[in-house]
């Protein structure tokens, strides 16, 4: 397996381990220090810089630099799988660079860091003297040297710590490619009151990133409400892909019992479950401590911070793995509340998705509400456009209810339909502007109809 070995050299002060430790926490980088190397291979060399630096440079004319690649190479195998992206801090000379550019199982992508001498003695928090002193060893002089030797260059005096991480991760290729479309957008359709937690449940296990925004899901009720086979808080399709990563994002409203008793069920580890900080703890929660304000953030629960990260982040790093994400969104913002019309756009601005990231847009429809429906009312064909309208959809999801559901609940393929219901989706196709991809036969029945391969 080849690994990407950020290393990292610069001066004294330059912001080496500043930023080794922000690829350790935002991309999740195994860390490896040459001064932790150099203590296990001699334990007991004194305290202090200097004795470092003399060791480093002594393997280095021992070795001709070898040491340092022999050293990385032989930590990242019992890290895995955390070993696909490695950063070293840091080299201090051309041949512990090379040393690691010539093992074919390493990526090395170098990165030299400089300041000030002003600035770098004041980031350093040593004595005037003391630092003097380390900055006129032979092997810290020749830091500089590295520099026109390295990938990438920083200077670190005029360029925010935020900034160095991003530079870096450009160059390194950590934020994938904007024009990869990775993205399916679930969103229900022109009633408000559509069931896509069946639909997400369906078509959950062709994805790696489950995300959703808006209220509580509040689709058709499981059998029996203990058994949460059917999710409130966690994306509906949670269950069906065991593997995927689990995302709440910004604004979602949060009750904090009925997250626990999900995630207790579904048994989500930290780095499988992603919680916004920004996620809204709903007022009057029993889980929540009583406060001066009744607006309470995920990022204040104390409970919540394992599972805390932006999910801007954590859609950056899906994106460079090319993972694929389904995005489902809910038309109610808090239990109670009146049903909404749910957009796609809507949807990915809440989530923090750029557009031209999405793939495929699935409605979720159906022929009519339930009440309507049992009433014989119409088909609201004005509402449908609308949707469509606003959703500008690649795909439909149909749900037959009343008496075309009756009439077909037995169908499991498309033409086993009777005529009546075909000539139904068939019009449904032409004022929505997009093909039934996926159908429904009976309200309450988990099979789904494919007529399109998803």
């Amino acid at each position: 397996m080849t690994v990407t070995v950020v290393v990292v050299s610069g001066p004294i002060g330059a912001g080496k381990t500043t930023l080794a430790q922000r690829l350790v926490q935002r991309f999740g980088a195994l860390p490896l220090s040459t001064r932790d190397f150099l203590r296990e291979r001699f334990p007991r060399t004194g305290e202090g810089l200097r004795p470092m630096q003399d060791l480093g440079a002594s393997l280095d004319r021992e070795t001709a630099g070898r040491w340092l690649a022999d050293a990385v190479l032989a930590a990242v195998p019992s890290h895995a799988p955390r070993s696909h992206l490695v950063v070293v801090d840091a080299v201090s000379s051309a041949p512990q660079v090379e040393g690691l550019r010539r093992s074919p199982r390493a990526r090395v992508v170098h990165v030299h860091l400089q300041a000030s001498k002003e600035e770098r003695a004041r980031r350093s928090r040593m004595s005037g003297t003391a630092f003097e002193e380390a900055r006129a060893h032979p092997a810290e002089l020749a830091v500089d040297a590295l520099a026109p030797l390295a990938d990438l260059v920083v200077d670190t005096q005029r360029t925010a710590p935020d900034a160095v991480l991003v530079r870096v991760a450009g160059q390194l290729g950590l934020f994938g490619r904007p024009s990869e479309r990775l993205v399916d957008v679930l969103v229900g359709g022109p009633h408000g009151h559509e069931d896509t937690g069946r639909v997400a449940e369906h078509v959950a296990p062709g994805y790696d990133v489950l995300i959703r925004v808006g209220g509580l899901h509040v689709g058709q009720p499981a059998p029996d409400a203990a058994d949460f086979t059917r999710f409130q808080q966690l994306p509906s399709g949670t269950r069906t892909a065991p593997g995927a990563w689990v995302v709440l994002g910004p604004g979602t409203p949060l009750s904090l019992e009925r997250l626990r008793l999900e995630m207790e069920v579904q048994g989500l580890p930290p780095g499988q479950l992603f919680i916004d900080p920004a996620a809204v703890l709903q007022a009057g929660d029993p889980g929540l401590e009583a406060g001066p304000s009744t607006m309470r953030l995920a990022a204040d629960v104390a409970a919540l911070r394992p599972f805390l990260r932006p999910t801007a982040d954590v859609l950056d790093d899906a994106f460079a793995r090319g993972h694929r994400v389904l995005l489902e969104g809910s038309g109610h913002p808090h239990p109670g509340a009146p049903a909404r019309d749910s957009t796609a756009s809507g949807c990915l601005a809440e989530a923090g998705i750029a557009p031209g990231r999405v793939r495929r847009t699935l409605l979720v429809c159906r022929s009519g509400p339930l009440e309507a429906a049992r009433q014989g009312a119409g088909f609201d064909w004005v509402r449908l456009r609308k949707a469509a309208s606003l959703n500008a959809p690649t795909d439909l999801a149909w749900g037959l209810v009343g008496e075309l559901s009756e009439s077909n609940w037995a169908a499991r393929r498309f033409e086993q339909l009777t005529d009546a219901a075909r000539q139904h989706l068939e019009e449904v196709e032409r004022v929505a502007g997009a093909p039934v991809s996926l159908l429904s036969t009976d309200p309450v029945a988990r099979h789904l109809i494919e007529r399109t391969r998803w």
